[in-house]
């Protein structure tokens, strides 16, 4: 049996899956006391993948760089996405720009989002054209600023993808009816969409093994 602190209640469950990063996890008030110290400190040194970065999308009516000839890919040095990709979800319609920002998160929080905005559209109007102000939208998600993604020790950003071996707690894990969901938490493909579908899968068979 598993008990927490939902923030405004005792909540308990006979079965726990826990499908956010190990770091939230042990953030939330009284998560860790279920587990043992040992366990606790594999999950306190799990890094949240890509915790520390920011993704900018802008969209537009079409996609004006294919009519020049261009793929939509860049990579750059000189302004905030280090690199860019054509995320149009199909040739006709939707079309779509977004960067991978290669600020640090200190440095976003300090230019603030609409400044940051700014920056971006600079940027794809100085690889593709001035057509890139021509943008129906625009969307902005800073991981680092996310408490549901990120906590205080991964705004540093994790320099390898994160490990966390649970096959020397799954004992403890059974007898508490408590399974990991993240991507974190995978054996295989750590950090990766891949990765979250893994442990997903890990968490499904774990929980009908003890029906």
């Amino acid at each position: 049996m598993v008990q927490t602190d939902a923030g405004r209640e005792l909540v308990s469950t006979p079965t726990l899956v826990i499908a956010v990063p190990p770091r939230v996890w042990l953030g939330i008030d009284g998560a860790g006391a279920c587990f043992s110290t040992a366990l606790n400190q594999a999950l306190a040194a799990t890094p949240t993948w890509m915790a520390a970065q920011a993704r900018f999308v802008a969209t537009y009516e079409r996609a004006f760089w294919r009519e020049q000839g261009l793929c939509g890919d860049a990579f750059s040095r000189v302004g905030p996405m280090a690199e860019v990709h054509d995320a149009s979800a199909s040739p006709e319609a939707n079309a779509a720009l977004f960067g991978f920002l290669g600020v640090p998160a200190p440095a976003r929080q300090g230019l603030g989002e609409e400044r940051l905005v700014e920056l971006c559209i600079d940027q794809l109007a100085a690889l593709f054209g001035e057509q890139a102000r021509n943008f129906t939208a625009t969307y902005l998600k800073d991981w680092a600023a996310d408490r549901c993604i990120a906590t205080q020790v991964d705004i540093a950003g994790p320099h390898a993808h994160p490990e966390l071996d649970l096959r020397p707690y799954l004992a403890e894990l059974h007898r508490l009816r408590c399974s990991f969901a993240s991507t974190e938490a995978a054996a295989e493909e750590g950090g990766y969409l891949e990765g979250a579908l893994a442990a997903a899968e890990q968490a499904s068979y774990a929980l009908t093994s003890r029906v």
